[in-house]
């Protein structure tokens, strides 16, 4: 990924991990991983704690919608992720 982009990225998304890969087809995948596990409840109102779009516009429409969601209601702290890699 060119450094520009990743830094701008890093700027609109400071919460998001933004990566992108490219599969043995040459198709690139563009993922998103969150800095903290959502809640249960946060999870029952839409959050995610990861995404991947086969586009960096389709991406960004996904981190976009998150955003939203956490503005109208599935808001509150995300907590950190436990140890063990569990979700509950």
């Amino acid at each position: 990924m060119d450094g520009r982009l990743a830094a701008w990225l890093r700027l609109v998304y400071p919460s998001w991990r933004i990566t992108v890969r490219v599969d043995r087809y040459g198709r690139e995948c563009w993922w998103a991983r969150h800095a903290e596990v959502p809640t249960l409840a946060q999870r029952e109102a839409g959050l995610i704690g990861w995404l991947a779009r086969g586009s960096l516009t389709d991406l960004m429409d996904a981190l976009d919608e998150q955003a939203v969601r956490r503005r109208r209601g599935g808001g509150g702290r995300i907590r950190p992720p436990r140890p063990d890699n569990s979700l509950e």
